[in-house]
């Protein structure tokens, strides 16, 4: 049964409370007033007794306590065009943010470089309906070599969210080295800094385009990472990822240009090193792949182990000239004494893949890459085996007959590491 309170003397007692409590804005004050008001009691002796014995004060918390905080959305102002004004705009924002916003950007292009960086957690970065474009910089060229200058390669980058727990969706990527950088990253100033956080992200429908790395990741918290239903145009590296517990699916990656292509470039890469224990728990699943050197590369130094990794339902064609392997794993660095490696990935599954055109090889596992399952796989237009084996105890079933698996001395060994 609801009950009001329609006393004056309730009223006169109410607002002497509020006033004393709670200065907040009129709009916070009114959604607190109408729960209390419409506080449910099983009848009207029981709100009379427990007004009696409670101080309306605390009753008025313990209502008001129960309520989600207020969404707080900050909008940033339109670009101009002109890079030190639509910086300052984007940083402007973030500065005013606190953990839990949301941040909502105008449409047009915000010209940004040099890269953004933000150490606020769980913020939500949403791109306007009609099109928000983040532009790196003029006259960028995602097939040129940049060596290792961080001034020069910070120069021409996006965003980096360092804390975990943040959102991005709806936002343009477009002529920058970094296109987005999430949690810790290494050959920055603060290498020794650690995350909160450091997981726990969600990428989705956001367009990475003429940028040499789309996506910088590294994740190994209790949250999984996600990204998801974006699109990869010209991006020499589309996903670089280093941890574990990430999910990276429904994907569009393509290589467009020669210009953007080389011997390294891959689509997607996971691997598990420096700050990263493992590489363990990560699913690549039901991506589209367009004419990278390698499609999907999972590597672990020889120090660590990973396990559990899944590699599904993904669709890659390497027809490009140069197109190398469609699916490799990898363990580089340290070795055991006896020549194997002393880490390694155990137990990947690979499965229901299409690979189109790769000259090295469909499927490549490599030494230390021990009990794979690579299972109904398709392959077409090969100039080397559908899957060359390096790795001990790997099952390979619900292919077609005729394919050819070889035996390898030596894996392909494709950059794991962007520059």
């Amino acid at each position: 049964m609801r009950v009001r309170l329609h006393s004056r003397r309730a009223k006169r007692l109410r607002y002497q409370h509020l006033e004393r409590l709670d200065p907040t804005p009129a709009g916070r004050f009114f959604s607190c007033r109408s729960d209390f008001l419409t506080a449910s009691v099983a009848s009207t002796a029981s709100l009379t007794a427990m007004l009696r014995t409670t101080p309306l004060a605390v009753f008025f918390l313990v209502a008001c306590a129960a309520l989600p905080a207020p969404e707080v959305v900050i909008q940033v102002e339109p670009p101009t065009g002109e890079q030190s004004q639509d910086r300052a705009r984007i940083v402007a924002a973030f500065e005013r943010a606190e953990p839990g916003d949301t941040i909502r950007f105008a449409a047009g292009t915000y010209e940004v470089g040099p890269i953004i960086r933000v150490v606020t957690p769980d913020l939500t970065l949403l791109g306007h309906p009609d099109g928000t474009t983040l532009r790196g910089g003029d006259g960028f060229d995602a097939g040129a070599d940049f060596g290792i200058e961080q001034d020069a390669i910070d120069a021409l980058g996006v965003l980096h969210l360092f804390e975990g727990g943040a959102v991005v969706r709806g936002l343009t990527f477009t002529d920058s080295f970094w296109g987005l950088l999430l949690g810790w990253h290494f050959g920055l100033e603060w290498d020794e800094r650690m995350p909160e956080n450091p997981g726990g992200f969600t990428v989705e429908g956001n367009t990475f385009r003429n940028v040499r790395n789309g996506i910088r990741l590294t994740s190994w918290g209790e949250a999984r990472t996600v990204v998801r239903e974006n699109t990869f145009e010209d991006a020499r590296f589309g996903v670089g990822a280093i941890g574990s517990g990430i999910t990276i699916e429904g994907n569009r990656f393509a290589l467009l240009s020669e210009a953007s292509q080389d011997d390294t470039d891959s689509a997607i890469a996971i691997g598990g090193e420096r700050v990263a224990a493992s590489s363990s728990d990560n699913l690549v699943a039901g991506n589209e792949i367009l004419g990278h050197r390698t499609g999907v590369l999972l590597y672990i130094d020889g120090a660590r182990i990973g396990t559990g990794n899944i590699v599904r339902d993904n669709r890659i064609d390497l027809r490009a000239e140069g197109g190398l392997a469609g699916v490799v794993l990898i363990v580089r660095g340290e070795r055991g004494a006896d020549g194997p490696p002393a880490g390694g990935l155990i137990g990947t599954l690979i499965e229901q893949n299409a690979v189109t055109g790769a000259t090295w090889a469909a499927i490549s596992i490599g030494a230390g890459c021990n009990d794979s399952r690579v299972v109904g796989n398709t392959f077409s237009e090969l100039q080397g085996p559908a899957i060359s084996l390096d790795g001990s105890g790997t099952e390979v079933s619900g292919h077609a007959p005729d394919i050819e698996i070889r035996q390898a001395e030596t894996s392909v060994q494709p950059a794991a590491e962007n520059p």
